[in-house]
């Protein structure tokens, strides 16, 4: 939600046209596949709200039985089940860190707030892309050793800065006004989004 939300304060005050309702809605399903890869070991118990950590580890379980072990894959299955427009889907399968370098060189400007949306939220909040980015690499290398060298993790940051200062070349707000403060009002809003599907 929060994504979504950061995406919505980006659309709202861009120069350029966007498509506004597919990026929220690939922002919107972007994680639906996240719990596959959540180690419950990482966050204490109120994390897991009035349900607790038994309840998560039932759903994670039905996740992989259902769509399998990777979370990507899962995300975009439950999209085909929803049957999401082509553009959806795309702006969907873009979002990540490795593909910085394409997103940095596309001309797909909708392309580009879909995936930095998802690179100023933290599992605690908004938060800056390279407190965004630091909180990555710390977990990475914790959880899933190996994933990135520092000099491979450095270039593709590198190159989601640079993204971030095209998308804020035409827009009317900064980097900085992107808070929680900001953005938790537009996350209520999007509680009632519907999603457009095919």
């Amino acid at each position: 939600m929060r994504v979504a939300g950061v995406a919505s304060l980006i659309c709202d005050n861009y120069y350029l046209s966007l498509n506004k309702d597919a990026i929220i809605t690939a922002c919107l399903l972007h994680d639906m596949g996240n719990i596959l890869k959540f180690n419950f070991d990482v966050f204490p118990e109120e994390f897991y709200g009035t349900q607790g950590r038994e309840y998560w580890e039932k759903v994670k379980q039905g996740f992989k039985e259902k769509y399998g072990e990777d979370e990507h894959k899962a995300a975009y299955a439950i999209a085909e089940e929803l049957t999401v427009s082509a553009t959806v889907m795309n702006l969907l399968k873009s979002i990540g860190f490795r593909d910085a370098q394409a997103t940095f060189e596309s001309d797909d400007y909708g392309l580009k707030v879909t995936c930095y949306s998802d690179h100023r939220v933290s599992p605690f909040g908004i938060t800056s892309m390279h407190e965004r980015f630091e909180e990555g690499r710390e977990r990475n290398m914790k959880n899933r050793p190996g994933k990135f060298t520092k000099s491979g993790f450095d270039e593709l940051a590198g190159y989601w800065y640079k993204v971030e200062k095209q998308i804020f070349a035409h827009c009317k707000i900064k980097p900085e006004d992107i808070t929680d403060e900001n953005v938790n009002p537009l996350v209520d809003g999007l509680r009632s989004f519907e999603t457009k599907v095919n």
